[in-house]
């Protein structure tokens, strides 16, 4: 029996982010990710893999629930470097972020 299943989705926001550093290591390992929005403070940490034969994906994604903004996005980058962001930031969207730049890139979809 065949059964196709059909995902809706469920109306919630998101944003992927993706660090790129240019004085730290170019995959950003060792990086922290920190969202602040209504919902409070996410982390996430750019890892390298973790586990026998695994590798972490270089995209870091957040669950923004309802909220349609981001109220801060914070980088602590393996360099010591600070970087935030807290104007015009995207949602529903794949974003890079280079370090030492002003600027979000937009992955077009």
């Amino acid at each position: 029996t065949s059964i196709l299943y059909r995902n809706k989705g469920n109306g919630n926001h998101w944003i992927t982010i993706k660090l790129i550093g240019t004085k730290s290591n170019r995959d950003a390992i060792g990086a922290h990710i920190h969202l602040q929005s209504l919902a409070g403070t996410q982390l996430r940490e750019v890892i390298n893999g973790s586990s026998y034969v695994g590798q972490s994906s270089p995209w870091q994604t957040f669950g923004l629930g309802k909220n349609t903004k981001i109220d801060a996005i914070t980088i602590e980058w393996p360099s010591g470097e600070i970087q935030k962001f807290d104007q015009n930031i995207p949602i529903d969207q794949m974003i890079v972020i280079t370090e030492n730049s002003s600027v979000i890139g937009r992955v077009p979809r």
